[in-house]
């Protein structure tokens, strides 16, 4: 549009463009970077036009096919490393988050992948736009168990202080016992 009418607009300062359709056509050859003697610039005015219409035209392009293109590869790469992508997200409900993944949640995570139809996904314990964006306020439950007794315990914090869902801890002496709560 910017184009067609600008040189519309200066269609005195063309040699070719006499019309809308010229001008649209002027506007298509030189934005493609095909060129054509047809229509050829006269005055400075217009001669910078030319090179405005090439560089709006290639990023406008650039922009459509991206806009295209860039969700159709998110998910080819999200299914092929089994990964949920942002808008897939934000669709996710009833699933259960695990906090810290390592040998104490390993065998769980394997139960709730091929026991139940259940989504599960791992977070971050740290890091708070992790969990939220890992949708913690609607999941089924919470499951904490790293490595880190202190780490379980304040994760066990941060998802009853972000999200209302279960959260079972998991220690493994009798000074964790902070971390082995359920709430609601």
């Amino acid at each position: 549009m910017y184009g067609t009418v600008g040189a519309y607009a200066m269609r005195e300062n063309f040699v070719g463009v006499d019309t809308v359709t010229d001008a649209f056509y002027y506007i298509i050859v030189t934005g493609t970077t095909v060129g054509h003697g047809g229509a050829t610039p006269t005055t400075q005015v217009t001669e910078l036009f030319s090179p405005s219409v090439i560089v709006l035209g290639t990023g406008m392009f650039t922009v459509a096919t991206g806009s295209l293109l860039v969700p159709v590869l998110e998910s080819r790469i999200s299914n092929a490393f089994g990964i949920i992508t942002a808008s897939e997200l934000t669709l996710i409900e009833d699933h259960v988050l695990v906090l810290g993944h390592g040998d104490p949640t390993e065998p769980l995570m394997c139960e709730l992948a091929t026991a139940t139809e259940v989504n599960v996904l791992t977070a971050d314990p740290t890091d708070e736009t992790a969990l939220r964006d890992a949708r913690i306020d609607s999941a089924r439950g919470v499951v904490v168990a790293t490595d880190d007794d202190a780490r379980d315990a304040l994760a066990v914090i941060d998802s009853r202080l972000l999200g209302r869902c279960w959260v079972s801890g998991r220690g493994r002496s009798a000074e964790s016992v902070a971390a082995r709560m359920t709430a609601r």
